[in-house]
């Protein structure tokens, strides 16, 4: 079983925050991603694959949150980060709405299982109303990853 706290690390957890487009959203998170994993796997790479991946079709799930993600050469396990914007952004929603929280996933290109592993878990978290209110309403990064273990 996939544990979200572990995908998860406090330093890649960002909270009200503010992009005018999911394109900036992208390459800053892409940026902090490369620089905490600092094994050379580069920002550009990351920004790529994910842009990619969107083409295919948005990665929004509706209720304003989207789980863009990717797999790359290079990694050994699965990294993840966090976004709370402190507005939303258009992301393609199948809902509509504007998409304020974001769960970047990015796993080992020959890991594919745990990739979609960790998708089902972040989905199935997520259909908790009450976590995804107590995520919104978190004062402190600290209080936003003990959430994830719950």
């Amino acid at each position: 079983m996939i544990s979200l706290s572990n995908v998860f690390p406090k330093e890649l957890i960002l909270r009200k925050v503010s992009y005018d487009s999911s394109e900036k959203l992208i390459g800053e998170v892409s940026e902090k991603i490369a620089e905490f994993l600092d094994c050379g796997i580069r920002k550009e790479n990351i920004t790529e694959k994910i842009l990619q991946r969107e083409q295919l079709g948005s990665t929004a799930i509706g209720e304003g949150i989207a789980v863009p993600h990717c797999r790359l050469e290079g990694m050994s396990n699965v990294i993840g980060a966090i976004v709370l914007l402190s507005e939303g952004i258009e992301f393609n929603s199948p809902d509509g709405k504007p998409v304020d929280i974001f769960f970047f996933i990015i796993s080992p290109i020959d890991k594919p299982a745990i990739h979609l592993e960790t998708i089902k878990a972040i989905a199935e978290w997520a259909r908790d109303k009450d976590k995804i209110a107590k995520l919104k309403k978190a004062h402190s990064v600290d209080d936003i990853h003990s959430l994830l273990v719950l």
